[in-house]
């Protein structure tokens, strides 16, 4: 095992996550991915290192570790995708392909302080997704 993984597990633990080999192998895989997969992909992935896997055991473990913070969940185009990087940030959205990729820039936080301000609320988040064609897609 990995620094990383030991990381990892050291973080669950202390966030009060049960480390069960399972949500181990979700969440090495997402960190091991630039990628951002579905369940079904995830469960595809791992399924050979556990044959009674199901699928509705890899939905209720993203679920779980979704609810704790140690992944997060894209709604893009209607379904759930899952990221490694819980840290706030953007994404690209390829419309043809279907490709997430993260994206680099600072966050705009005037934004929530615009929300706060003039509608009331708190907010405690955001998100942001931009669609368009990635360069392999525009050929």
């Amino acid at each position: 095992m990995g620094k990383m993984m030991k990381e990892t597990m050291t973080t669950l633990k202390e966030s009060g996550i049960r480390v069960t080999s399972q949500r181990l192998a979700i969440i090495e895989y997402l960190s091991n991915t630039v990628n951002h997969p579905s369940a079904y992909q995830i469960y595809s992935s791992i399924k050979k290192h556990f044959p009674n896997l199901s699928i509705a055991t890899v939905y209720n473990n993203l679920r779980f570790l979704v609810k704790k913070g140690a992944i997060k969940e894209l709604y893009v185009n209607g379904s759930s995708w899952y990221d490694y990087n819980t840290s706030d940030h953007y994404h690209l959205v390829c419309q043809s392909c279907g490709k997430i990729e993260d994206m680099d820039y600072p966050l705009f936080y005037e934004i929530e302080d615009f929300a706060e301000d003039f509608y009331g609320y708190i907010i405690q988040t955001h998100s942001l997704q931009l669609y368009g064609l990635c360069k392999a897609c525009q050929k």
